[in-house]
């Protein structure tokens, strides 16, 4: 028999429409329509992590869930985490950067655009499709949406009108679930065999800011933010190839003054082809470039980085500015494509 844990952190799939508004609901949803997958060869398990709008989830969820699935892996075939669309990706790539590529079973990610009471809902489709990829030997931690499975580490939400809203940019989908039939892609990680002992859980940390390079910032206001010392790390969104004004280069100067870390990112997901002076003077200065990383999947991946250092506090700021560069240079699970 094959035993699946369906684990619940709320989201649109978790939700009861009233007045046009999705509200949780008194009690959490049994997922009733589930029932005629369950016979004697499946069973499912449900368990209550929170009840939140994706919104509010973060590090500290997380956490959570990583110790729940550490948990409860020796006892289950597979898992269904039900979550929100909205900070899906960057909850699957936390958990994708924890376990590794070492999964004795799978790990999937699914919600829904549409809240499960309603007659056009989408959360039965999904639900049901992550019920057969987690009774199947793909070893990895997927998103599960409108019949595509979608690698954790590269996943994206975008924008669709037919509730397709997950991609997984320079990658194909690792599976497609039709008619009930789910057809594995061969770039897809099966379970490891024998299983491999679970780490122990990763910590992430916070410290950390964003910001999208644009014209009109203010210099002082920039170089004022460079000395504030409650962040450690900067990943700044270049625009196109990662070119960044003059402004956000001052800032990069103060910052380094200051040791902190930054991280430059494209706004494509791909390989630079050409380095202007700007970004060539950044990179020159210490700036670290990020090539072929979906957006979610850098910014979880650097929370994962800045948590290891964190507990390495004996390392130097030039030794942990190698190891951020070193661990950006490593495809852990699949989530660096340089094409």
């Amino acid at each position: 028999m094959k035993k699946i844990a369906l684990i619940i952190t709320g989201g649109t799939i978790g939700m009861n429409t009233s007045d046009g508004e999705s509200k949780i609901p008194d009690q959490p949803l049994n997922y009733e329509e589930l029932n005629d997958l369950k016979s004697k060869d499946l069973s499912i398990t449900s368990y209550v992590l929170c009840y939140k709008d994706s919104s509010s989830i973060g590090i500290d969820i997380w956490q959570l869930l990583i110790n729940k699935l550490s948990d409860l892996i020796p006892e289950y075939d597979g898992f269904i985490v039900s979550h929100g669309t909205d900070t899906m990706a960057y909850s699957a790539a936390a958990v994708a950067y924890n376990f590794g590529t070492d999964l004795e079973c799978p790990i999937v990610f699914t919600g829904s655009c549409i809240s499960p009471d309603l007659a056009d809902t989408d959360a039965w489709r999904n639900l049901k499709d992550s019920v057969d990829v987690a009774c199947s030997d793909i070893g990895e931690v997927v998103v599960v949406f409108a019949g595509k499975v979608w690698r954790a580490s590269r996943a994206t939400k975008i924008v669709s009108a037919d509730n397709a809203i997950f991609t997984t940019p320079q990658i194909e989908s690792l599976a497609q679930i039709d008619k009930n039939k789910l057809v594995i892609q061969p770039h897809c990680r099966r379970t490891a065999t024998p299983a491999k002992p679970l780490k122990d859980p990763a910590r992430f940390s916070d410290n950390m800011i964003f910001i999208n390079a644009m014209p009109a910032m203010n210099k002082i206001t920039l170089a004022d933010f460079a000395k504030n010392p409650t962040w450690k790390l900067c990943l700044i969104q270049g625009m196109g190839e990662g070119n960044l004004t003059d402004e956000l280069i001052n800032f990069i100067e103060v910052s380094f003054q200051h040791n902190k870390h930054i991280v430059i990112r494209p706004m494509h997901h791909s390989r630079v082809s050409s380095i202007y002076p700007p970004l060539k003077r950044s990179l020159d200065l210490g700036a670290i470039l990020a090539e072929g990383y979906s957006l979610c999947s850098l910014w979880v991946k650097l929370s994962w980085l800045l948590g290891r250092i964190e507990l390495q506090k004996e390392q130097s700021y030039s030794q942990q500015r190698h190891f951020i560069r070193q661990g950006l240079s490593e495809n852990i699970v699949g989530e660096l494509v340089l094409s």
